[in-house]
């Protein structure tokens, strides 16, 4: 809505300065009749638009929660990468599927795959592995927390 005031408010601008810069001759009238053409199809444009939409559109709200669902899910697994990254200094990527029911975390499935371990020891893996399990589940609110060590 912003852009089409912003729109409307340049060309009614653009009109009134070429007009007082226009010189007083015959071409006088066909440049105003443009801006004026210009200035009723800047404001005409949005409904056009809207008429030219397709109707089946608005019924397709499942793909429209698919692009969203995959949007929050990589969001999430984002924001689990970064928190297991500042805690515990290993290198992660996560695949968060969220439940259905509007992106609710109590429904969340977390496969998490450590692909670098950073300063930690061989013989802290397996401590590491669980106490990722453990931060990731209250998190998200769930036990379906999957870690792989994908270092071997």
């Amino acid at each position: 809505m912003k852009a089409y005031v912003l729109a409307i408010a340049g060309m009614a601008i653009l009109t009134a300065v070429v007009t007082l810069v226009m010189p007083r001759k015959k071409f006088s009238g066909t440049i105003g009749g443009i801006l004026k053409l210009c200035m009723i199809l800047t404001l005409v444009g949005p409904i056009l638009g809207f008429i030219r939409q397709d109707p089946t559109e608005f019924s397709s709200a499942d793909s429209i929660f698919t692009q969203d669902g995959a949007y929050i899910n990589n969001s999430y697994a984002l924001a689990v990468e970064r928190e297991l990254k500042s805690r515990y200094g290993v290198t992660v990527r996560a695949e968060v599927s969220l439940a259905a029911a509007g992106g609710e975390t109590g429904g969340a499935s977390v496969k998490i795959y450590i692909d670098n371990f950073g300063m930690n020891a061989e013989e802290e893996h397996i401590n590491i592995i669980t106490q990722i399990a453990e931060t990731v589940g209250k998190l998200l609110e769930t036990d379906d927390v999957e870690v792989y060590d994908g270092t071997r």
